[in-house]
């Protein structure tokens, strides 16, 4: 069973009624999030599925002056992800709003974008609903996001989204289909000699040429990489 609340050094993430739990890599794409200029201050950002409030919290670290703002579908998740940031004053500019993306019309457009969208489409899936929704992309497809993107972007915004390694397959005809272009795209492996698991990419809407990363998580002998542990140092306790 999954612990109940996760512990970072200036924060804490309880997530007893969170389907979506932290994870490693969830973690990581935190991490690799932008600093801002002027810690963000005068930037509108709209995190996308907050779930836990985790990306929402990791990104107010570094950049503490955003505006952010935390969506989630499920009413539980939510609830929970307003209490993690009611609980630290990380949270102060961080508004939750319990609403289905497709369905939301915000009073402005947003700077930038992050989201880890539910993963797997048309596989096998879960007995539990809120799982279901958290993991399998039933209620939001990859299109469907990029149409919500294309639809809350300002024109020189950007968005980081982190997804399967095997979904860059169909990415690039997604990305055309709404005149979105490759910013980055770092490909994430568990250990050396493995293949990726996740990818994390950056797209905007101004043509320039794709910056093509990697990074491993864990040497063969199992201990975090240097990349990873530079990452994460500002968060994670024991590091």
């Amino acid at each position: 069973m999954a612990n109940p609340w996760f512990q970072f050094k200036q924060f804490t993430i309880q997530q007893q009624y969170n389907a979506m739990k932290v994870t490693t890599d969830g973690c990581l794409f935190g991490a690799m999030l932008p600093t801002l200029p002027g810690e963000g201050k005068g930037f509108k950002v709209i995190d996308i599925g907050t779930g836990t409030g985790l990306l929402s919290l990791m990104f107010a670290q570094k950049n503490p002056e955003a505006s952010i703002t935390a969506v989630e579908l499920d009413p539980g998740s939510a609830a929970e992800a307003a209490r993690n940031f009611d609980s630290v004053s990380l949270g102060k500019f961080i508004q939750p709003i319990a609403t289905d993306i497709l369905q939301f019309n915000p009073p402005h457009l947003f700077d930038l974008i992050i989201t880890n969208p539910p993963f797997y489409e048309k596989q096998l899936t879960a007995p539990d609903a809120a799982k279901n929704r958290a993991h399998h992309d039933e209620s939001l497809t990859l299109d469907g996001l990029l149409q919500s993107l294309d639809r809350l972007m300002t024109p020189e915004g950007s968005a980081w989204i982190l997804l399967p390694a095997y979904r860059q397959e169909i990415l690039p005809t997604l990305l055309s289909r709404y005149s979105f272009h490759l910013y980055s795209c770092c490909q994430i492996r568990p250990h050396p000699g493995k293949a990726p698991f996740r990818v994390v990419v950056q797209i905007g809407r101004r043509p320039q040429e794709t910056l093509l990363e990697s990074l491993v998580i864990k040497t063969d002998d199992q201990a975090y990489s240097p990349a990873f542990v530079n990452y994460l140092k500002p968060y994670y306790l024991f590091l």
